[in-house]
């Protein structure tokens, strides 16, 4: 009979305090440890998920530089006037095309801010006398700069 009271005591005390107070009593980890724990694997799984994707972004975007550069740029048509610009940033908003610019010309010396007819403000590095040139330093930007955005591209400005 003493028996079947200690073993009713501990049933009852399992379902009233619940798993967390005897994993604690044990030293293992409760429900707060292993989601704190789930919540940090799955923070680091994101964030070196899109840091690949930003590399494997930034390769293709590369390769398919390289690729554009050796075809012959008459393929493409020149700009005596040099009309090819890399561009780094668009910008709706008054003042942030200006800002990046000059974060642009302290990283490299150059900067140009174009203004499109859509209303936007693209800084630009160039200008560049034909498609194989732009190619070249877009290439650069993305191998040797930490500032330059991953999806830079060639505008041919009019």
């Amino acid at each position: 009979m003493k028996t079947k009271i200690i073993l009713f005591s501990i049933l009852l005390m399992i379902s009233l305090s619940g798993c967390d107070r005897i994993r604690r009593s044990f030293g293992l980890p409760d429900s707060s440890d292993i989601k704190k724990a789930e919540r940090e694997l799955s923070e680091k799984a994101s964030a070196e998920s899109s840091k690949s994707d930003s590399v494997a972004y930034r390769a293709d975007t590369v390769a398919a530089v390289k690729e554009i550069s050796s075809r012959e740029s008459s393929e493409f048509g020149t700009a005596s006037s040099g009309n090819y610009y890399v561009i780094l940033g668009s910008f709706k908003e008054d003042g942030n095309a200006a800002k990046f610019g000059k974060i642009v010309r302290q990283a490299i010396g150059n900067a140009y801010i174009i203004h499109n007819e859509y209303g936007f403000d693209m800084v630009g590095v160039g200008p560049y006398g034909d498609i194989k040139s732009a190619c070249n330093k877009k290439i650069d930007l993305l191998d040797n700069h930490s500032f330059c955005p991953d999806d830079v591209w060639i505008y041919y400005n009019k």
